[in-house]
């Protein structure tokens, strides 16, 4: 039998390309997107990291207001459970920061 979050790779994979994207047609293609969370546990226990090579870049990512929705938007066309997809943080890093304020260990980033 496949587990619960087995059958969540697929689409969360998918969602992760299409975020890519968006941040990549923003005029940022991120360094890496990473998720962490426990959805073996629950769906929308689920969090994921933009990562950014600068602080400029993060900023600029930040401070587009539609991106958050339109990184839900690109959950829930890639077949993520709907109802779990309001409850997903969409985080924004820089290696920048976390070479500055964590040694580069994005584990003590995130923790």
């Amino acid at each position: 039998m496949v587990g619960f979050s087995a059958r969540l790779w697929p689409s969360l994979f998918l969602a992760k390309r299409r975020i890519k994207h968006l941040a990549k047609v923003r005029g940022i293609p991120p360094k890496f997107i990473v998720q962490i969370g426990a959805i073996c546990i629950d769906p929308k226990h689920l969090a994921l990291w933009i990562a950014t090579d600068k602080d400029w870049e993060r900023d600029q990512l930040l401070q587009d207001s539609t991106l958050a929705a339109d990184c839900h938007a690109a959950l829930r066309r890639s077949g993520y459970p709907p109802d779990a997809v309001p409850h997903v943080g969409i985080a924004i890093e820089s290696q920048q920061t976390v070479d500055r304020d964590c040694a580069g260990s994005w584990w003590h980033m995130m923790k």
